[in-house]
Order: C-alpha cells, then sequence, then structure tokens
C-alpha cells in the first residue's frame, strides 16, 4: 500500500475519533484523493526524472527541490489546481475556491513563478497580487501538488548513507541536520520508534518529500538549543502518542508521533487531526517549524 493510500485510509479511521477536527480532515482526504494518482504517476514518469542522470549518481542535498522540472509542470498544475478546486466543493472556503479559478486561468508563466518559488521556501506575495489571491490558498495549492512529485522522486532516487548520520551525535561531533538531507525543507513533524540497539530513536519527518532522518531527542531543530531543562513536552490524556515538544529558548514547537504507542498512526495525518495542540501552542505565543499542508 503506498504512502498516499495509507494517508487517505488513517484519515477516515480518525474522522470518527476526532471530531473536533473533522472539517480538517474531511478537507484534506480530498486533497490527499487527488495527491495519490499524482504520485503514482510519478514514480516512473520519465519526464520528471530529467533533472538527473544514472551516471551522475543519486541526488545530493536539495537535489530533488531543485531538479523538478518546473517549467513542464506549469500546464499539469494547472489541471490539478482546477480538479481540486472541484473537488472540494462546498468543503473549501471560498477564498480556497477562488485561487483554484485564479490558478486555472492563470499564464503558465504565473504558474510556473508559483511552483518555483514554493519550491525554494521563497515569497508568494508577488504571485498572488497578480492573481487576486492570498499567499495561504496559493502555497496550499502549490505544496499539494509539488508534495507527490518530491516524495516520488526521494523513492525512484534513493540517497547514500553518506546522505544520512549514522548515529544522533552527542554534542562532539558534526551539528546534527535540522532541514531535509534530500530537498531541503525543514521538518513537518517528528517522530519516535524503537529499533534493535537503541529505544525511542526520534525522527524528522521532511514537510515536503517526508524523508525520515536521524534527530537527537534532546535538541531542538530550530535553534539548536539542549538543554533538556529548556524543551519541556507537552500531552493530551486523550492522545497519548501524540505530544508537543517545545523550546523556551527560540518558542518554537513541533509535534511528536510516539509509533511505539499507536503503531497505526501516520505522522502527517496526526499531525492534521491535533489542530488543538496547534491553537493551544498559538495561545502561548509559540511558533510552529513548519505548517502543515492545512496551514496549521
Amino acid at each position: 500500500m503506498s504512502s498516499y493510500r495509507r494517508r487517505q485510509e488513517r484519515a477516515a479511521q480518525l474522522l470518527a475519533a476526532y471530531p473536533h477536527a473533522a472539517e480538517m480532515l474531511g478537507l484534506y482526504r480530498h486533497v490527499v484523493a487527488k495527491q495519490a494518482p499524482l504520485y503514482e504517476w510519478a514514480l516512473t514518469a520519465d519526464g520528471l526524472a530529467s533533472g538527473f542522470s544514472p551516471e551522475a549518481g543519486p541526488p545530493s542535498f536539495g537535489d530533488i527541490s531543485r531538479g523538478l522540472p518546473v517549467a513542464d509542470l506549469a500546464s499539469p498544475f494547472r489541471t490539478f489546481a482546477g480538479e481540486l478546486g472541484e473537488d472540494l466543493g462546498e468543503a473549501a472556503p471560498p477564498p480556497l475556491a477562488a485561487t483554484a479559478v485564479a490558478l486555472s486561468e492563470a499564464a503558465d508563466e504565473v504558474r510556473e513563478e508559483v511552483l518555483r518559488h514554493t519550491l525554494e521556501q521563497g515569497s508568494l506575495a508577488a504571485a498572488a497580487t497578480s492573481l487576486g489571491s492570498e499567499v495561504a490558498q496559493l502555497a496550499f495549492f502549490a505544496r499539494a501538488f509539488l508534495q507527490p512529485l518530491a516524495e516520488a522522486l526521494a523513492v525512484r532516487f534513493p540517497a547514500p548513507p553518506a546522505a544520512f548520520p549514522a548515529e544522533e551525535t552527542d554534542g562532539e561531533g558534526p551539528s546534527p541536520r535540522a532541514t531535509c538531507p534530500r530537498c531541503g525543507w525543514p521538518p513537518q513533524v517528528a517522530v519516535l520508534r524503537d529499533e534493535t540497539e537503541i529505544k525511542g530513536r526520534r525522527y524528522l519527518v521532511c514537510a515536503l518529500c517526508s524523508t525520515w532522518w536521524i534527530f537527537p531527542r534532546t535538541t531542538c531543530p530550530a535553534c539548536g538549543e539542549t538543554d533538556p531543562k529548556k524543551l519541556p513536552l507537552h500531552q493530551n490524556d486523550a492522545t497519548p502518542h501524540l505530544r508537543l515538544e517545545e523550546c523556551t529558548t527560540c518558542k518554537a514547537y513541533l509535534k511528536s508521533v510516539d509509533l511505539r504507542r499507536d503503531g497505526f498512526a501516520v505522522p502527517e495525518v496526526e499531525d492534521l487531526a491535533s489542530v488543538e495542540l496547534d491553537l493551544w501552542a498559538e495561545e502561548r505565543g509559540l511558533w510552529k517549524i513548519s505548517r502543515n499542508l492545512l496551514g496549521m
């Protein structure tokens, strides 16, 4: 079963368990239903891999985001945005529906600009102004389109072991990588799981290509703080497999999913379903290292 099929099934399961997140999960189910076939196509599409060559070896750091043929994707992005807007129907807020129409009617050059700036984590303000849209809505469509493509490339071109640290650093070795070693994006969520030799190993999960990479448990991915007293953890009794990791130094936070407590959890979906943790963090003046696909 593909990662997108698992996300579809998990979102459906959590709809009943998390009624407070029903609207968010319902919207996400529409999105992932459009992403799933795009991901399957991207796994074998020759044109998508034009930026890579077998002779050059596996893509190095950041190559996945830089190697996507943005100019060739402007037209497919038009189709994706238009169809997703139609599929969302009344489930989509009016600004989102209007943005889908604007993207469908825009010139390829504008859509290319949106995709390029999204991949580079740049500003979409100029594109939003030209389309009469809002940055958040543009980012939603661009990220929804690019995620399955980047994830498929990460699967097609596995990185060599040297791209990932074999062990967590102890403060004496090189600094741990706080951004994705495959595309350069920040983490969306963290994961804890037991392994043969290490219990409760911590991974960060990329916000774009969903790559997992090892990261020290007592280190803030945003500022590098390592003092456990400045890295408090917060949990909700209703969701014991989820916790919010706060850094009191830089006021950043990241959610983590403990797969030891719930082996069926899907990190990207758990993050969307636990919107109450985001609201609680916002009230405390914290900022999220990377907002999820739906802007929370």
